[in-house]
Formats: structure tokens, C-alpha cells, sequence
């Protein structure tokens, strides 16, 4: 009864809640059929972990490198290449007997999967988490100086975090 992108919702929240490889795989033909190009994909792509559940990594990878390559619309693509990155480290992370060129050469190619994403998602609602992963690896390793967070104390006083530089703040 759907029409249009309103359609494309119906197929993410199926993808979401019915957790069925038929389903999936229904879902993920139409999708690739009609909606590759639509502005909305961004929602089914928020959240597709459940869809590649159901359709296996191998056809959920080439469904995002689909995404990637025909999608007009940024934030499309930014989140398949946020998933695509998810993806790297994932895969990296359940091999118990990785060696550490491997993780290296995983993490260098997640990083430029989310190096690209985070400026194709600025200006929207899913900035932060599209670019969390190169935000924590700029600003956010173990020896870096902190952000300079500025609020109010319990009293009601103004601080600065940097104001207590050197010392252990909770």
C-alpha cells in the first residue's frame, strides 16, 4: 500500500524486525532493484547489521560497495562506507591467529572506509557516530591532551578542564 520512499521504510523495518533469511533476501532484491538511488536508503543503512544477518557478509559487502559506487546522495554512502569499516575490524577481530601486519593493514583500510565516510555525513543528525571512529583516533588515544570541555560545577561555577590540568578529574 506503500509508495515511493515510503515503501523503502516498510523494507528497513522488515529487514530490522524479522529476523528471516527469506525476508532478508527479499528485502535486500527490492532494495537493489528500486532504491540504490533513493536519498532515504540511509535509513535501512543505519542500522544493517540484522539485514546482513540474514543475507550473509559476502552479499551485505556487496550490497554496500553498490551503495558506495551508484548512490548520488551523501549520506548514503557515508554510512555504507561507515558499515564497510565495521566491517574491517570485525573480521580482523574474530581471527584469533591475526598477525600484527594483519591488524595493521585491517585498521589502515577501516580508517580510509571512515576517513571518507565522516565529511560525506557532516550537517546531519548522524555526524558523530558516522565520524566517532576517526574523531577518537585524532583526538582521542591514550598520551593525547583531552578535549577542553567547558561547563558548571555542582556549586554552579564555571570550570574549564583545563583549569586542573595535571590532576585526576572524574
Amino acid at each position: 500500500q506503500y509508495t515511493g520512499d515510503d515503501r523503502l521504510r516498510v523494507l528497513a523495518y522488515a529487514a530490522a524486525n524479522f529476523n528471516d533469511k527469506d525476508t532478508g533476501k527479499a528485502v535486500l532484491e527490492r532494495v537493489l532493484k528500486s532504491y540504490v538511488k533513493s536519498p532515504k536508503l540511509g535509513d535501512l543503512l543505519e542500522n544493517p547489521r540484522a539485514l546482513s544477518s540474514q543475507v550473509g557478509a559476502e552479499e551485505a559487502d556487496a550490497f554496500l560497495g553498490r551503495v558506495i559506487a551508484e548512490s548520488p546522495h551523501a549520506l548514503p554512502k557515508a554510512w555504507a562506507l561507515y558499515w564497510q569499516g565495521q566491517t574491517v575490524l570485525q573480521g580482523i577481530r574474530s581471527k584469533r591467529d591475526a598477525t600484527d601486519e594483519e591488524k595493521a593493514e585491517a585498521a589502515a583500510k577501516a580508517d580510509a572506509l571512515f576517513a571518507l565516510a565522516a565529511p560525506l555525513a557532516q550537517g546531519t543528525e548522524h555526524a558523530d557516530r558516522i565520524g566517532a571512529p576517526q574523531f577518537e583516533k585524532e583526538r582521542l588515544l591514550i598520551g593525547m591532551e583531552g578535549p577542553d570541555i567547558v561547563g558548571e560545577d555542582v556549586d554552579g561555577v564555571d570550570f574549564k578542564l583545563s583549569d586542573y590540568r595535571g590532576k585526576v578529574v572524574l
